[in-house]
């Protein structure tokens, strides 16, 4: 058995291949083709995050949702994931933004909130007097949650800038991109109360993973920032004697760095990760 490639562009190739001579584990999920005989799949791709994040709103009882998310192809992908995910669980989309250079945080999400189609009514209505009107925007109120998916730094402006827009009590979901692996308890005080998936490897401290400490000793420079990625290679190396057993044994799992893999029938490697929250610039794991 061969483990590898990691290139994105070498995994589609493999795809494109006959039916192998030996198992591969290849480190990228390639598109939705049909799967090559003898080739898995095995990596950290955020739309799997997404769709788990869909799921655990849907179990936590949530059914209207906003979402706000990067303008980039990467966020469009984690957008399309999430949409396909909670409309098949029968959750009712509400809107999405997208934020970039050109737009905001604060404009996305005044725009998500309809905080902007408070202004303008009221302005209207302005218009019809010479009398000054008393008014306080008011922001929608028919979602249950909002799905974000940002970096630390994004989402450390974006949470505050919820609260600001008459949305701090609104439920917050969010990706492993929001957290930096590293406690930054100041800072992370505006990620506060936000629910995100992770990895165990990034939520286990080193005292009760031995492996993760040697980790952090031998490479203190990138532990932290590289950290799903070595997680990812340890359950890559415990996967290759037991791929072949996966594939046979139904339901068969492997509890991992990397969450609790299962194979599909396509031969992708799933990952049900954990589950955390920010509480005081801390990250508390969930049951």
């Amino acid at each position: 058995m061969s483990i590898g490639p990691l290139e994105q562009q070498n995994g589609r190739a493999l795809m494109r291949q006959p039916d192998l001579l030996s198992p591969h584990l290849a480190f990228n999920d390639g598109p939705n083709e049909k799967k090559t005989g003898n080739l898995y799949q095995f990596g950290l791709a955020a739309e799997d995050e997404a769709k788990q994040v869909a799921e655990r709103a849907w179990q936590d009882g949530h059914r209207n949702a906003l979402a706000l998310l990067p303008d980039s192809d990467w966020g469009r992908r984690i957008a399309d994931a999430f949409t396909q995910e909670w409309q098949a669980l029968s959750g009712t989309l509400l809107e999405i933004q997208f934020f970039s250079e050109d737009k905001s945080f604060s404009n996305a999400i005044q725009e998500l909130l309809n905080i902007d189609d408070s202004r303008r009514r009221a302005q209207y209505i302005q218009s019809l007097t010479t009398t000054p009107i008393a008014f306080v925007p008011r922001r929608r109120d028919d979602m249950d949650f909002i799905f974000v998916a940002a970096s630390p730094k994004q989402a450390r402006q974006i949470k505050p800038t919820l609260a600001f827009h008459y949305a701090a009590r609104t439920p917050v979901y969010a990706t492993s991109h929001i957290y930096s692996g590293q406690v930054s308890t100041i800072l992370d005080r505006d990620l506060d109360e936000i629910i995100f998936c992770e990895t165990p490897w990034m939520l286990d401290s080193s005292a009760g993973n031995p492996l993760k400490g040697l980790i952090q000793q031998t490479w203190p420079t990138n532990a932290h920032r590289l950290g799903r990625l070595y997680a990812l290679g340890i359950d890559a190396y415990r996967l290759f004697p037991r791929i072949k057993q996966l594939s046979l044994i139904r339901n068969a799992r492997l509890d991992g760095m990397t969450g609790s893999l299962q194979l599909d029938s396509d031969g992708r490697v799933v990952r049900s990760l954990s589950w955390a929250r920010f509480a005081g610039g801390k990250v508390r794991p969930l049951n």
